[in-house]
């Protein structure tokens, strides 16, 4: 993987990217993946916000941070997020990182078995090893326009999905 580092600008504070290291392609290790996500939450830090330190999340696999802080309705921390994690290309690297640690073989086997079963007691039946996320989505969306609680069923997604199905494309 090719990184490089990219300069704080001294334009306008809204055209100012954050210093750190910028994707470019190919794979990705865990400790230049771990090292964009910390970069993105130091800009988030530079730019004001209260953030948590970078942990892996539940998924096991992918690492990120919370924003503390700001007003019900405030979207400006999503945007501003996006302005931080754009110049580093940060979709992507987490696309690839995703992508290039999906399970396989009889370690996808049990973690998918483990996914069904999650799901089975969370109000989505029937799910089979043949299921694809989309199709797995669409049922959880049948749960919720039924007045079903899909969120034990996007919990369950949230923890074993990015191993299985990788970045779910």
């Amino acid at each position: 993987m090719l990184l490089t580092l990219a300069a704080c600008s001294s334009a306008a504070p809204e055209a100012q990217e954050p210093a750190g290291l910028a994707y470019e392609g190919g794979s990705i290790s865990e400790a230049e993946y771990v090292a964009l996500v910390s970069a993105v939450r130091q800009c988030m830090v530079d730019k004001g916000y209260d953030v948590d330190p970078v942990e892996m999340r539940d998924d096991d696999l992918t690492y990120g941070f919370s924003i503390g802080g700001g007003q019900v309705g405030d979207t400006s921390s999503g945007q501003d997020l996006a302005a931080c994690e754009q110049p580093l290309n940060f979709a992507d690297a987490e696309i690839a990182f995703q992508e290039q640690n999906v399970l396989t073989g009889a370690e996808r086997e049990q973690v998918m078995a483990e996914f069904i079963t999650c799901l089975d007691d969370a109000g989505v039946p029937g799910i089979t090893e043949q299921d694809s996320l989309e199709e797995i989505t669409q049922r959880m969306v049948e749960l919720e326009e039924s007045g079903g609680d899909v969120q034990p069923a996007m919990a369950c997604t949230n923890q074993y999905a990015s191993r299985i199905f990788g970045a779910g494309r």
